[in-house]
């Protein structure tokens, strides 16, 4: 089929043979000819890399690599072998979709024998050819037979790539999608695999050469991916921070609150920790790696309420005692007992109560004195008995008719945070706009320690004992500037709800830093109001 392919646009061509090459070598290093390992494949798929890269220099050319965004996500291909070339142009397309283009080709854009020759690359079984054929002289070397179909493992690569969903989540939905195909004991040991595979096979993306984004997800060094440490324990936890001592260490969680300005030169930590327990009736403890809102829908089916106004927001529970995440009149601090935390220079466990974490609006200790001190592991809260299910549907019918669809849009969720002012300044705007909506916040006790003045930190929701702060919604201080829908590059404010900042057109950080910037800099000059961004630029 290779031969055809070439012969029939008059592509010329030339066939070299490996075989002495290859037998020389695997003779020198006393590889046993019959026994036909990994030893023997690679040698034969880095003998093919080597002669293709010194053609190249020869004839000026350039050694454009074969390889698929399914095999790099697996690491099927051999480390400095078929995994390496001057430019991957199939690297950010799916081996389901490269079936599919071939396919569509064959069908409409070729007329025979092309037809023909594609059609039957198509239904011929994926291999590399490394070993002999059968006794019938059929390919004996098929991958899926190794590996697993490839509509599931892209399946698998979608939902945890593009949405980051967990290993039960992905499972959950693989049962649904593939009820007619798979059982479940054959999808849970094609996810092993992926996961085992994905996870140890990072190494080969990380000296993958450049190659375009096609597709949503991409697994590009110089893009998309970074390959975070994940850990599944406390002691992996502490394992991970006793190996990078002194490098520049970012936790992330489900990184929804995160804009990566440029790449990130140091360690990216993970938590794969995804557990809930009952401590009391009235009490959880939730790992930090699991999903906030997953743990809201558990609690919810198992009649349980206290969370429910916090549904659909996105990220993590160890962020949401960082962020002191909240909507709709209630925040993470109402509900959370005490955070658990390692402290990451002497490795030891160390619990916060609910005011040792000095909580503020989307504020907490954990962003200001003990920021890169402790890594939040775990945060116990209070629930309630109750029947939460009509507030939670609520809240996402809510939320869902405002906000960007996940995985369809690009945003952070709310970008910006609402700011807080003086009373007699939110008075002096009421004059002026009647209608502005306030909510006034009364006076707390001092919180102890360097205060931060409201006016200098409008939004950061600490104030000194008993000063009277109005909170402001930014949403509508942005909407009566004019910035509801409007771009900037290809960023966007979202038109259904302005406090969003979207990715529209390919934008860049940039884009959003300038329109983020525009944003802020017209409500200033209005309102005489500074608004921050809730979101972390890294």
């Amino acid at each position: 089929n290779a031969l055809r392919l070439m012969e029939e646009p008059g592509i010329t061509h030339r066939e070299i043979s490996i075989c002495e090459v290859t037998t020389q070598h695997l003779n020198d290093i006393a590889h046993n000819m019959e026994i036909h390992d990994a030893t023997y494949e690679n040698a034969q798929a880095r003998v093919r890399t080597m002669i293709l890269m010194d053609l190249a220099n020869e004839l000026n050319g350039l050694v454009v690599g074969t390889g698929d965004l399914s095999e790099l996500a697996l690491g099927w291909c051999t480390y400095n072998g078929d995994q390496m070339s001057m430019y991957g142009i199939n690297a950010g397309i799916p081996k389901t979709l490269v079936r599919y283009l071939v396919r569509y080709a064959a069908e409409n854009l070729y007329g025979e024998p092309l037809r023909s020759v594609l059609l039957d690359v198509v239904d011929t079984p994926v291999s590399p050819e490394l070993l002999p054929t059968d006794k019938e002289g059929e390919i004996a070397q098929k991958t899926e037979d190794k590996i697993g179909p490839y509509e599931l493992h892209d399946f698998f690569l979608f939902y945890f790539m593009r949405f980051g969903f967990t290993r039960e989540k992905i499972k959950y939905m693989a049962v649904q999608a593939f009820e007619d195909q798979y059982d479940e004991a054959t999808i849970d040991k094609w996810l092993n695999v992926f996961m085992r595979r994905f996870c140890t096979q990072q190494f080969k993306r990380s000296a993958m050469p450049d190659g375009p984004k096609v597709v949503s997800v991409s697994l590009s060094q110089r893009g998309d991916w970074r390959m975070p440490s994940e850990y599944y324990s406390l002691d992996e936890l502490r394992q991970a921070l006793k190996e990078h001592k002194g490098e520049r260490i970012l936790h992330i969680g489900q990184g929804s609150n995160l804009l990566f300005t440029s790449d990130f030169n140091g360690v990216i930590l993970h938590s794969g920790m995804a557990r809930a327990r009952f401590l009391d009736d009235e009490t959880v403890e939730a790992q930090n790696g699991l999903r906030l809102d997953d743990m809201i829908a558990q609690l919810t089916d198992m009649g349980y309420s206290g969370l429910e106004k916090l549904s659909l927001i996105p990220g993590e529970v160890g962020a949401s005692a960082v962020q002191n995440v909240g909507a709709y009149g209630v925040e993470a601090k109402d509900v959370i007992l005490r955070v658990h935390t390692i402290d990451v220079e002497t490795l030891e466990e160390r619990v916060f109560t609910n005011e040792e974490c000095r909580f503020g609006y989307r504020d907490s200790a954990f962003k200001h004195e003990l920021k890169g001190k402790y890594i939040v592991t775990s945060v116990v809260y209070r629930v309630k008995p109750g029947d939460a299910t009509k507030t939670r549907e609520e809240i996402i019918a809510t939320r869902m008719a405002k906000l960007p669809t996940v995985g369809e849009v690009g945003s952070a969720g709310s970008f910006f945070m609402n700011p807080f002012v003086p009373e007699e300044q939110a008075n002096a705007l009421l004059k002026q706009y009647p209608d502005m909506p306030h909510f006034l916040v009364e006076p707390a006790p001092s919180l102890g320690g360097e205060e931060l003045s409201s006016i200098e930190r409008p939004v950061d929701g600490r104030r000194t004992s008993g000063e009277r702060l109005v909170k402001i919604p930014a949403a509508w201080l942005i909407e009566q500037c004019g910035w509801k829908g409007k771009k900037l590059g290809g960023a966007q404010v979202w038109p259904k709800q302005p406090l969003v900042i979207v990715n529209a057109d390919n934008a860049s950080a940039q884009d959003i830093i300038e329109l983020a910037a525009a944003v802020s800099a017209s409500v200033k000059e209005k309102f005489g109001i500074e608004i921050h961004p809730e979101v972390n630029y890294i």
